[in-house]
């Protein structure tokens, strides 16, 4: 077989395969991580995904989630007890970090008008992600043994609210270098 034919079609294939397998790549959560977050997803009736266009993990609800909550979120504790509150509380910090992220994306989206963004995070995204942040941290503020954890919180939530305002700074601002 000529080899200047199938050079370049050898080429292209692996090209276009590269493109195609690398349209949703997302490395936000580790495959732990994934793990804990599906399970305890489910647990809500909550699914998980990642928007290639908004560029954002999320979590949605379906309209049945909203029933059996009090089971459901027994259900949740359930989960979380098999876990060891340091991995919780490492999983919380990714959890937090994303819900300043979907809140700044949300506000971003808001001063530029762009309104079919901005409801769309607002009324689908942010909600279930909100209600499964803090089902997570009121767990482990209830279940843990360190007493001063809460003012670590505080200082977490800050921490992570100043390098998600830089990590955007970084990445939506054109800083003009001539």
């Amino acid at each position: 077989m000529n080899f200047r034919i199938l050079l370049p079609l050898i080429l292209l294939l692996t090209l276009v395969q590269c493109a195609i397998f690398n349209i949703n790549k997302n490395n936000f959560f580790t495959k732990d991580e994934k793990v804990i977050l599906e399970k305890t997803a489910k647990t809500l009736d909550y699914g998980y995904g990642f928007d290639s266009e908004v560029e954002i993990n999320y979590l949605y609800s379906y309209k049945f989630s909203a029933t059996d909550i009090d089971k459901k979120e027994k259900n949740f504790s359930s989960i979380l007890k098999e876990l060891d509150i340091d991995t919780l509380k490492a999983f919380n910090k990714k959890i937090i970090k994303l819900h300043l992220m979907t809140r700044h994306k949300m506000n971003r989206y808001k001063e530029k008008k762009e309104w079919k963004y901005y409801i769309f995070l607002q009324k689908h995204f942010f909600p279930p992600l909100d209600k499964y942040s803090n089902l997570l941290q009121n767990y482990i503020l209830q279940n843990n043994s360190d007493p001063l954890y809460n003012k670590k919180l505080k200082k977490i939530k800050k921490e992570t609210a100043k390098e998600i305002e830089q990590y955007y700074i970084d990445k939506e601002d054109v800083v003009d270098t001539f």
